[in-house]
């Protein structure tokens, strides 16, 4: 028996092995070999624990909620504005505990939910936390928050991305420094900054930027934001560190084998430009005008599997007024209910919800008066290619 070069593995032989000796390779490979059948034992370790751990996060979660509702209904509770918001912090936490058990075990899901809403409670969670290192002269702002903006992920990543920068910035942050947060739209991403008092160097910068920057968190980070198609900036001068998180805009739908997104860059021009063509209103439009179209527009595209098979487009100023257009399903899959479907999500889709819907239609009336369309007379048009009215 020979030992290996770390003291915690050994290497064991076949003592009727015709080897008279093992080149240095040979051990290193042994090595190696026996070093990750190591890391498979440990992880086939965690995940039965992982599946313990289950059942308890889930028991904390429904008792917490059941000593919130009894919280709620005592008639006189001394202080009871400070513990009820501290009762609605042990119930996210405890809540974030059973996401998280059901994420590592497999049992998680993605969905739709506002950045800036879990951007603003992580923040008031990390505020609670500083108070209590008494480090109360931390100056805590929420700057302009954009309110919402509507991301696609594991509602656990997202928050472990706040909590962990937020950490980090509490920790940079001087005795009567500044922490604060902002939110807004850039073009289809969601952006969040958290900003902290102090600077950090290039080179620190750089690492972080690579996931390599002090403590796990930070690694973590980085990772999580790669997995949910974003990216991070970091910006670093005139005493200020602001930590940059852009992450992709998107809503998304499923039923059966049908998938329903928002993702611009999903969309498939040429699959879309075919389908116009059939249509008794999109027939002359050239590719590169669909393109054009596709690009200025919030765009609804309806696959099966990866065939795009459906699709649809709207014009809005996200606050008052959406104009609905080419509404259009492959030929093949119409008369299944797939153009109602896509509408309702269109309708239900939460940037444009609350606003006035405008469309035109020339055959499809009883469509749209089934989801509260009405005809108007006092709609206005002028045709395109048209000159201006001298000044």
């Amino acid at each position: 028996m020979r030992r290996s070069i770390l003291p915690t593995y050994f290497l064991a032989f076949d003592a009727q092995a015709q080897h008279l000796s093992f080149a240095e390779e040979d051990i290193m490979l042994f090595s190696f070999l026996g070093k990750e059948l190591m890391k498979g034992l440990r992880l086939e370790k965690m995940d039965d624990i992982v599946h313990d751990f289950k059942n308890p996060a889930i028991a904390i979660a429904g008792f917490a909620k059941r000593v919130q509702r009894m919280l709620g209904e005592l008639p006189e509770l001394p202080n009871r504005e400070k513990i009820l918001q501290a009762m609605d912090i042990i119930l996210q936490e405890s809540s974030r505990i059973q996401e998280l058990a059901l994420t590592l075990h497999g049992q998680g899901k993605e969905t739709t939910l506002d950045m800036t809403d879990i951007l603003k409670k992580r923040f008031r969670i990390n505020a609670e936390a500083v108070r209590e290192l008494n480090r109360r002269n931390i100056l805590q702002i929420e700057q302009e928050l954009q309110f919402p903006l509507w991301i696609r992920c594991f509602p656990l990543h997202i928050e472990r991305v706040f909590d962990n920068l937020l950490n980090n910035a509490s920790h940079a942050t001087p005795e009567r420094g500044e922490l604060s947060i902002r939110s807004y739209q850039k073009s289809m991403r969601a952006v969040a900054e958290i900003t902290n008092t102090g600077e950090i160097s290039e080179e620190e910068k750089e690492r972080c930027l690579q996931g390599e920057g002090r403590g796990r968190g930070l690694h973590i980070t980085t990772r999580l934001i790669k997995h949910m198609g974003g990216k991070i900036e970091i910006d670093s001068r005139e005493g200020r560190t602001t930590f940059r998180v852009e992450l992709p805009l998107g809503v998304e739908w499923r039923q059966n084998d049908l998938t329903l997104t928002d993702d611009r860059a999903r969309v498939k021009i040429d699959t879309v430009a075919h389908l116009l063509a059939g249509t008794h209103w999109g027939y002359k439009r050239p590719r590169q005008v669909v393109e054009k179209l596709v690009e200025n527009s919030l765009c609804f595209s309806l696959f099966r599997n990866n065939e795009q098979v459906g699709f649809a487009r709207v014009v809005t100023d996200h606050c008052v007024f959406s104009w609905l257009s080419d509404l259009v399903i492959a030929p093949e899959l119409r008369g299944r209910g797939l153009g109602r479907w896509l509408l309702q999500c269109v309708l239900n889709h939460p940037a444009i919800s609350g606003t006035q819907f405008v469309l035109q239609t020339r055959d499809a009336h009883h469509l749209y008066e089934s989801f509260g369309f009405q005809q108007s007379d006092k709609l206005m048009t002028r045709p395109g290619s048209v000159p201006a009215p001298p000044e």
